[in-house]
């Protein structure tokens, strides 16, 4: 298993957000950070962001396929799309955002490498945001 701690403090109030920990969990044995890159066509695991032990995204990948993929979804009006709140939902929904607003060349780069391309969508927002 391979894991990344995302931490988020807001510019404005030095107030620090909950952590993210993105996890990607292989099937098997393999090294992730080495053997992916080159086996991703026949990577199986699992992906994983929670923040306080709440899952916020969940992807089940067989053979370098994404096969399942949840989402959780928190509500924002129509104006706060045009800037998201420093929250944890702010963040998250900014991250889930970007990735639904990706083409499928986009999406297959950021899976490849999955855990560091997540882990910039994330920062990327609260950056922005807070």
């Amino acid at each position: 298993m391979y894991t990344i701690e995302v931490k988020i403090t807001n510019k404005q109030t030095k107030e620090s957000l909950p952590t993210f920990i993105h996890k990607f969990i292989p099937d098997n044995n393999m090294e992730i950070m080495k053997d992916l890159p080159t086996k991703i066509n026949s990577f199986n695991g699992t992906f994983i962001i929670e923040v306080e032990g709440q899952i916020l995204h969940k992807s089940i990948i067989k053979d370098g396929i994404v096969k399942e993929s949840e989402i959780k979804k928190f509500e924002i009006s129509e104006f706060a799309r045009i800037s998201y709140p420093c929250t944890v939902d702010g963040i998250t929904s900014c991250a889930d955002d970007q990735i639904n607003d990706m083409n499928w060349i986009e999406y297959g780069f950021c899976l490849a490498s999955a855990p560091a391309c997540l882990a910039e969508l994330y920062l990327s927002c609260g950056w922005e945001n807070c």
